[in-house]
């Protein structure tokens, strides 16, 4: 009788081993076939995704703003000033919830319908979240734009973006504003989306592009924080980790550049790796590496000062920041092979 239990208990205890060895080799391989698609939709992003007239064209851009929209919207019925702080605080908190919770059941939904025979579609979903082509012809109309001497065409070219009062910004203002917008856009809307991407699926990339936007539009600069503290605290965490990620590949780049004194730039990234936001820590990685200073009370991102280098930058700053924006793509390739 002993015997006999001994070989169930044995008989048990080998099949939850391979349960467990099956599922994890199973974990593993959607991480791998994530990678691939994650590969696949930053270089289809990066070269079908553009020119930006395109969109104009097709009525993508007012369509893309649609979700700005109707969050600034919400924001004014919601977020009403004769309301007490912590009343507004707890309808902020109440509407990052309902984002979040649609958020995941949408991208479970796409998860479940595209597992078998609508695959293509997760791709498309994935390329159409990473906005590399748009981000680099923001920055390049805006670039050029500069070069020419036309600086009322380089603030135009900020329309839309997080920049709600371009109108005020001078030359150096726009090329700051150029090289904060490949910064921060890289940190949260193309590594963060790819790195939830990789744990979590859709729904994870789907949660990772709506905090981003609920914290752009519910807690920008200058607010109270009652409205929108809770999307900032979201944004802090989820953004925590793909942020020091996206510092890591600045740091990488910088080892291309010749004129960049390597260990300097190292240091002071690390300086901020313990603290402050994610957004802090994109514009110091880029400030380090471009040798500029960026934020300042006209940024949308960060109102102190960041960075040692001039705050004046010009064409020629962006020429090189377009040039590092480029080259962070590959060697996130890199990051993205280790998982294959």
């Amino acid at each position: 009788m002993l015997f006999r239990a001994i070989i169930v208990i044995l008989s048990v205890g080998r099949k939850v081993e391979v349960e467990g060895s099956f599922a994890s080799l199973t974990m593993i391989g959607k991480t791998m076939d994530r990678a691939i698609l994650a590969l696949m939709a930053l270089m289809l992003n990066a070269l079908l995704a553009g020119p930006r007239e395109w969109y104009a064209a097709l009525g993508l851009t007012r369509l893309s703003r649609r979700p700005v929209v109707l969050l600034r919207d919400l924001e004014r019925r919601l977020n009403r000033e004769h309301r007490r702080l912590e009343v507004r605080e707890m309808r902020g908190t109440v509407l990052v919830i309902a984002v979040m919770a649609a958020s995941i059941i949408l991208g479970g939904i796409g998860e479940w319908l595209f597992r078998h025979r609508l695959g293509f579609m997760s791709l498309l979903i994935v390329t159409a979240a990473l906005p590399v082509r748009p981000t680099w012809d923001i920055v390049s109309q805006l670039r050029r734009a500069l070069y020419a001497g036309d600086v009322h065409a380089a603030k135009e070219t900020l329309e839309g973006t997080p920049w709600r009062h371009h109108a005020l910004l001078d030359e150096y203002g726009v090329a700051r504003a150029g090289i904060e917008l490949l910064a921060v856009q890289f940190s949260e809307k193309i590594v963060a989306p790819v790195f939830w991407y990789l744990i979590l699926g859709l729904p994870g990339l789907l949660v990772s592009r709506s905090v981003y936007l609920l914290q752009e539009t519910l807690s920008p600069p200058g607010a109270d924080g009652g409205f929108g503290r809770t999307a900032q605290a979201v944004h802090y965490v989820l953004h925590y980790v793909p942020a020091r990620l996206a510092a890591l590949l600045w740091l990488a780049a910088a080892v291309f550049l010749p004129s960049v004194k390597w260990r300097d730039v190292a240091r002071r990234i690390s300086g901020g790796m313990t603290g402050g936001s994610p957004q802090a820590l994109a514009l110091l990685a880029a400030a380090s590496v471009l040798n500029v200073t960026l934020g300042g009370p006209s940024s949308p991102y960060v109102q102190r000062w960041i960075g040692t280098g001039t705050a004046r930058p010009g064409v020629y700053d962006l020429k090189r920041a377009l040039f590092v924006f480029a080259l962070l793509h590959p060697l996130l390739f890199v990051v993205l092979g280790f998982f294959l």
